[in-house]
């Protein structure tokens, strides 16, 4: 039976005893409220997230816009800090990469009370982990860190790309599927007997990036990581994609249209749709077949777009940009392009997308967040949610 989940208010502060009970008993933490702990950032009013997870520490600076279309506007995203959260031992470099972020974001001008930072579902999931980047960070920024668990972070992306205003006869329509760096997550709602929403969530231990750590780890000698990367993929991987789908309910199956999110989506659509200038980017079997291939043969390629075709302006820059740092390596590395390729397949061929209605979601990267500070009911009223710790 698929697993649910209504949605309900959350503690709304963690007092110190909390938070040192829960961190091994730090005694030198300063501890700050958590995220939107009293009262979530007005619109138009600017905030710093820090997002901490196995892509590195990526800050930026956003504000809250409301209207028809909710959204985030990223007032100025920082160059992200290779420092990947979920390798053992990283904590301390983490924690610098985290006080680095502060030192850039006070020298904007905005104050410490309006930086928030947050550790990713991925990070979350492994509690030593976890535990040790926390107690790390706030030994170094004096920043309690707050941690965002996977059923709550697919249900704020779903919320952040669905949103209950204007895309309400789309919820039931939807899968939202994340593929992260470190892990594989989505959800999608059904109406409960006493006519409420209810989530459905299915997850797996293996995104982009920590599915390429599996794949190097297991090649074999005179095996090359692409031929590993699709033996793993065809063998662990698709078993552990079957488990998440049985998880998931056979409801899934029903919603014909399939939201992607993630690094990984995204390299997909802007390298096969880069003229799109839509929020939400149609795709096809054949953009996944062809960027697969590509991805595991001939990444020169896959990143040789043509882009004489997009008018002059910023979404022509935005992609000209995207394209260059993808192609760069500092989104992801070519190995590991080639394990996000296989695992890409392998998803494809499981949940049947060349049956479904296929989407690359703009709003994707921040929508967690959309999900989070703006709409828990369809009145449009600003949630006074904060993330579990």
């Amino acid at each position: 039976m698929a697993a649910g989940s209504k949605r309900m208010s959350m503690k709304s502060s963690m007092d110190r005893r909390d938070i040192l009970l829960a961190m091994g008993g730090c005694a030198a933490l300063s501890v700050v409220p958590p995220l939107f702990a009293a009262e979530p950032p007005r619109d138009g009013k600017p905030w710093a997230l820090i997002e901490v997870g196995s892509s590195g520490v990526k800050p930026s600076i956003v504000r809250i816009k409301r209207g028809l279309e909710p959204d985030l506007e990223v007032m100025k995203a920082f160059e992200p800090t290779e420092a990947n959260a979920i390798d053992p031992g990283n904590a301390p470099l983490v924690a610098e990469a985290v006080a680095k972020a502060i030192t850039q974001i006070k020298a904007t001008g905005l104050a410490f009370e309006a930086i928030k930072l947050v550790g990713s579902s991925g990070v979350a999931s492994k509690a030593d982990v976890r535990d040790a980047v926390a107690k790390a960070v706030a030994e170094r920024t004096g920043l309690v860190m707050n941690f965002i668990s996977v059923q709550k972070e697919t249900e704020y992306t779903f919320d952040g790309v669905v949103n209950k205003v204007r895309l309400s006869h789309r919820r039931p329509q939807v899968t939202m599927i994340d593929i992260g760096s470190g892990n594989t997550k989505g959800c999608y709602v059904s109406t409960a007997p006493d006519a409420s929403e209810q989530f459905h969530h299915f997850s797996m231990d293996f995104g982009t990036k920590s599915f390429a750590r599996k794949v190097s780890s297991a090649q074999g000698e005179d095996e090359s990581f692409t031929a590993a990367a699709n033996r793993l993929a065809d063998a662990d991987l698709r078993a552990e994609i079957r488990k998440m789908v049985i998880s998931a309910g056979a409801i899934m199956a029903q919603r014909n249209r399939v939201y992607l999110n993630g690094g990984l989506p995204w390299v997909l659509a802007t390298t096969q749709a880069p003229l799109n200038t839509d929020r939400y980017v149609p795709l096809k079997p054949a953009d996944i077949d062809r960027f697969c291939t590509l991805a595991q043969t001939d990444q020169a390629n896959l990143f040789a777009v043509d882009t004489s075709a997009i008018p002059a302006g910023a979404h022509k820059d935005l992609i000209a940009g995207d394209l260059g740092r993808m192609a760069s390596g500092k989104v992801f590395t070519p190995e590991e392009l080639k394990a996000g390729a296989a695992l890409l397949r392998v998803l494809s061929e499981e949940l049947v997308f060349a049956r479904k209605t296929l989407f690359f979601t703009r709003p994707g990267r921040l929508a967690w967040i959309m999900g989070l500070a703006f709409f828990d009911a369809a009145d449009g009223k600003i949630s006074k949610e904060v993330l579990p710790n």
